[in-house]
């Protein structure tokens, strides 16, 4: 591998979160056991840290100025995420939570319901009638 001119503190920072990563899997809190594979690539990355101060020398799969290419620093993550503690108990809340308005409390949910029968006319009550008006006709002289 190429010396690369990392900045020293991507790689410290880089070092930090390998390590803690493997104290958390050797400290036996958590149920988690990492695979022999898992352990020999913690190790690697720490090893290479340490000696280049970059942990992969090919620039296609990462920034020139990074410790980690994309994929250690994604599999390095999912390592740290097997090793955390699970929660203590499970999360009631699950979903989207409902934005509530200032002062707004719960109300009883009521439907909104739509009465077809109030857009209608009002049925006619009386039969109109013809009525005949006398006057103001032609030929009534």
């Amino acid at each position: 591998m190429a010396k690369r001119e990392v900045p020293p503190a991507k790689t410290r920072r880089a070092l930090a979160k390998v390590r803690r990563a493997m104290e958390k899997a050797k400290s036996g809190d958590n149920d988690a056991e990492l695979t022999r594979w898992e352990r020999e690539f913690v190790d690697g990355l720490e090893e290479r840290l340490e000696k280049y101060g970059s942990a992969f020398a090919d620039l296609s799969k990462g920034g020139a100025d990074e410790a980690l290419s994309l994929r250690q620093a994604q599999k390095l993550r999912e390592v740290a995420k097997k090793t955390r503690k699970p929660p203590a108990r499970p999360s009631k809340r699950k979903g989207l939570k409902r934005a509530g308005g200032f002062g707004r409390k719960n109300k009883p949910y009521t439907p909104r319901i739509r009465d077809v029968d109030e857009d209608a006319p009002e049925p006619v009550s009386k039969r109109p009638q013809l009525r005949v008006i006398d006057g103001g006709g032609e030929g009534e002289d």
